[in-house]
């Protein structure tokens, strides 16, 4: 069965905190599955849940990036040709995501 947006998003987190932590073996998976725990604490799917609604508003260099991005594929620049191909909407999603990942503080 295919991971959920949740279920990949909590994963990532696990391992970037795992990478980063000083201490082996910081976190683990619950025998049944249901939950991701870090530290015994903190429930990773409730943590990858909220990251995910915080970006349900872009910002306005996603929105202008999935803008651009979309005036491309109508143009007929479908991107990169080593890359896999994607439908527009794809397209469209990675490039607002990718520049939600630029973004920096002021």
């Amino acid at each position: 069965m295919a991971e959920s947006m949740i279920e990949r998003v909590a994963r990532a987190i696990f391992e970037e905190c795992n990478r980063q932590s000083p201490v082996a073996g910081f976190g683990y998976a619950d025998a049944d599955g249901d939950k991701t725990v870090l530290d015994g604490a903190y429930d990773l799917k409730a943590v990858a849940r909220a990251a995910i609604e915080a970006m349900r508003e872009p910002s306005g260099e996603m929105l202008s990036a999935g803008i651009k991005r979309g005036v491309a594929w109508d143009y007929g620049e479908r991107g990169d040709p080593d890359e896999p191909p994607h439908t527009s909407e794809e397209a469209i999603y990675i490039a607002m995501i990718n520049a939600a990942l630029k973004e920096t503080n002021p």
